[in-house]
């Protein structure tokens, strides 16, 4: 869903494990997301349990409609996935430990 915020479980687009990444558009088979490093990469069903793991879920980006990369990173470069991508580190150590418990989780069910 638009606005799914993910944790990297490994690095990924030139971005180390934990960086956050925040979903932009939904297609048929999977999900695309941008990351804090301004790269952006869309991912299948199978791809997202490997590499990342959705945390939260924000409202800022609901609305959000994919036009185009030019437009995607225009609105990147005005700061528009900032509040998302830029979470204060409380924030950020949540992000982490919710995807430690889920990963957990996983392995144990």
């Amino acid at each position: 869903m638009v606005g799914s915020i993910c944790i990297l479980c490994r690095p990924c687009l030139e971005n180390p494990i934990h960086s956050v990444g925040v979903c932009y558009e939904v297609y048929p088979n999977g999900l695309s997301f941008i990351f804090e490093n301004g790269l952006f990469d869309g991912f299948s069903t199978e791809e997202m349990s490997d590499f990342l793991c959705i945390v939260d879920f924000s409202p800022y980006l609901v609305n959000y409609e994919f036009k185009s990369v030019t437009y995607l990173m225009s609105d990147f470069r005005a700061e528009r996935f900032k509040h998302t991508l830029e979470p204060p580190p409380v924030l950020r150590n949540q992000y982490i430990q919710a995807m430690r418990e889920i990963k957990i989780d996983s392995l144990l069910s």
